[in-house]
């Protein structure tokens, strides 16, 4: 629990990051810096789901796809990052993602 508010109060200070959530959610454009930026953002996320998978595989918290479409649905832009992010994970963590979360 510490790790998801920990990470969810350092991005809600960013400003910066929020504001380019929000150009992304709307369709706006981003520039190369702003994508680059948002991409990190996402990576830290899935890593986290990633870590999150892998504790729930050795029995010690339970993995929680619910939470995780709900992220979705409010950052689409997820989608694409995690076609991008998937490419180099463990393949365990890629078919439950793919079976649980995106393709849901």
């Amino acid at each position: 629990m510490d790790n998801i508010v920990t990470g969810n109060s350092r991005r809600a200070e960013d400003v910066e990051l929020m504001d380019i959530r929000v150009k992304a959610i709307n369709g706006e454009p981003l520039s190369q810096a702003e994508d680059l930026r948002l991409y990190s953002d996402s990576a830290a996320v899935l890593a986290n789901w990633a870590w999150e998978y892998e504790q729930s595989r050795l029995g010690l918290i339970d993995a929680i796809p619910d939470a995780y479409r709900g992220y979705i649905g409010a950052y689409p832009f997820l989608i694409e990052h995690w076609e991008q992010y998937k490419k180099h994970q463990d393949p365990d963590f890629v078919r439950f993602m793919d079976e649980n979360v995106f393709n849901r």
